[in-house]
């Protein structure tokens, strides 16, 4: 999975910071090897029909398993959850980022949460960190394309200004008085 930056999605339209508070997130096939390797099947025909037989028999399954091993820690997950937050945060967040790093950092955090209780209830078959570790890696790829930590929004409306001045400079603002302050 990788993130795909709002622009570059068919007929964006900027509209002043409401395209970073959403996150765009895109499966790229390459990055994930699903469908490069066959997994010992001889066709990609062969390997399709078995995942879609597997999906058919199994589906569901994991959520099943997953709801009833929450229920039985129900008392303990708030805390469990606000204090690896709270760690995670500290190891991979740095003080530039701003109030929508932090709202998209916390989103990705859970993700990888969930992925981490259904490592240790037994269900995902994931060696301990990985979800987590893959859930970072994916906030990372959003920082990059969202341009860095901190507000976008201010530097893009800035480059705006700038813009605006080299392009209409000439045009716009050209002195047309003998550059006293009244002209008559």
């Amino acid at each position: 999975m990788r993130i795909q930056a709002p622009e570059r999605r068919k007929n964006y339209r900027k509209d002043d910071g409401f395209e970073r508070s959403l996150v765009f997130a895109k499966a790229i096939p390459e990055s994930t090897g699903l469908l490069e390797k066959l997994n010992g099947f001889p066709s990609y025909a062969a390997f399709a029909q078995h995942l879609d037989e597997a999906t058919r028999e199994y589906y569901g399954t994991p959520r099943t398993a997953f709801v009833e091993n929450a229920i039985k820690e129900l008392d303990l997950l708030p805390k469990y959850f606000k204090d690896a937050l709270r760690e995670t945060k500290e190891k991979h967040l740095p003080s530039e980022a701003y109030g929508q790093d932090d709202r998209v950092f916390k989103f990705f955090f859970t993700l990888g949460f969930a992925g981490e209780l259904a490592t240790r209830y037994g269900i995902s078959g994931w060696p301990v960190g990985a979800a987590l570790t893959a859930a970072i890696d994916e906030f990372g790829h959003w920082i990059a394309h969202k341009g860095g930590y901190g507000n976008q929004e201010e530097k893009r409306m800035l480059e705006q200004v700038k813009h605006f001045f080299a392009t209409y400079s000439q045009s716009k603002f050209q002195q047309i008085t003998s550059g006293k302050m009244f002209d008559f």
